[in-house]
């Protein structure tokens, strides 16, 4: 069996550079593990973190989460995967909540182009 990876370190950054973001560390990586996939749970949900999926690997492994929902307890856990595709055990989660008050607008594709809103309310 795949060795399986330790919980994910979680950075959150609220500024605009270029936008509110989770970065996801998992070190020590196993030696055993060539691919890792992270994934993200929140309110009942659960997706995997774009470009973290079967990601290669050769060492300590990054990955920035762009898409991170604002305001909610964020888990994070990882999968590793040996040359053979073997799975390991899902590793233990790490949370992180990114609080923010303002709402952002972005391409998720191009996190670049992410534009902060400020949002008012008329009365009536």
């Amino acid at each position: 069996m795949t060795t399986t990876p330790p919980a994910p370190t979680l950075t959150a950054a609220t500024d605009a550079d270029p936008c509110p973001r989770v970065e996801v560390l998992i070190t020590p990586m196993p030696v055993d593990v060539d691919e890792i996939t992270i994934y993200r749970s929140w309110k009942g949900q659960r997706q995997v973190v774009r470009g973290a999926s079967r990601a290669e690997v050769a060492g300590d492994y990054l990955v920035i989460d762009y898409e991170v929902p604002l305001g909610v307890p964020v888990s994070y856990t990882s999968v590793g995967y040996d040359v053979s595709g073997v799975p390991s055990q899902e590793s233990t989660s790490s949370t992180v909540t990114v609080n923010t008050d303002d709402v952002w607008i972005q391409d998720p594709l191009d996190p670049t182009t992410a534009l902060q809103v400020r949002v008012s309310r008329t009365r009536r």
